[in-house]
């Protein structure tokens, strides 16, 4: 899907995915989440749908650092090559700092007081949601 919106090759897209995730560390927030233990069917209702979100933000912000590193992988210097995902991630954060850093200090103050907790999941999840949706 991500490949195909955006004219990359999948290997090359799905590495950017994956860096996207790891830079605002969704595998580690998802991870916490389906460990948890939600009595009320609203709860668990409400965390699917966070996942479910999450994965989705995680694929508009990764077409955000393709769309900023350039149309075709070809104009972009090692976009070949899968190695250079984390650093275009790392350029379109840089270019967005006033909204990445603050997304990512939200997240490290959430993580800094303690076990991961449904509140703390959804704040979370809301923060990256506001990065995605801002494009």
């Amino acid at each position: 899907d991500l490949a195909e919106r955006t004219g990359w090759p999948v290997a090359p897209a799905t590495s950017v995915f994956r860096s996207v995730g790891a830079a605002f560390g969704m595998d580690r927030l998802r991870g916490a989440a389906m460990a948890f233990t939600l009595e009320q069917h609203w709860d668990r209702l409400a965390l699917r749908r966070t996942l479910e979100e999450l994965y989705e933000d995680q694929r508009l912000l990764a077409e955000a650092v393709i769309r900023h590193a350039g149309a075709a992988p070809q104009g972009v210097p090692g976009a070949e090559d899968v190695a250079a995902a984390p650093r275009l991630v790392r350029e379109w954060m840089a270019a967005n700092d006033a909204r990445t850093s603050g997304v990512l200090a939200t997240i490290g103050e959430l993580e800094s007081t303690g076990a991961w907790t449904f509140a703390k999941t959804i704040l979370a999840a809301a923060e990256i949601r506001g990065l995605s949706v801002g494009g």
